[in-house]
């Protein structure tokens, strides 16, 4: 599904023990690589294109179904097989 990248700060604060200066450094690194946690699993994502899809079908179905009606008041009918018949 690929790789996720959240809008945050990269950088993180980290201390390490110093034996040789005997005392504790403070220090920032960047990791480079990998990415975030998806903010979506897989069965929801599943369902949320399921749900757009079938919305997308019944939207295309209402489009059809006026472009009919536009034709029909044009006069042009269209038989059982779908075919617009070419005498009149």
């Amino acid at each position: 599904m690929g790789i996720i990248y959240n809008r945050k700060n990269r950088w993180k604060k980290n201390e390490i023990y110093s034996p040789l200066l005997n005392k504790t450094r403070l220090f920032n690194t960047l990791n480079i690589g990998g990415g975030d946690e998806p903010d979506l699993n897989i069965e929801d994502l599943h369902d949320f294109v399921k749900t757009a899809l079938f919305l997308f079908v019944d939207t295309l179905s209402a489009v059809g179904d006026y472009y009919l009606k536009i034709l029909k008041e044009a006069g042009i009918e269209i038989d059982e097989e779908n075919r617009i018949p070419l005498s009149r």
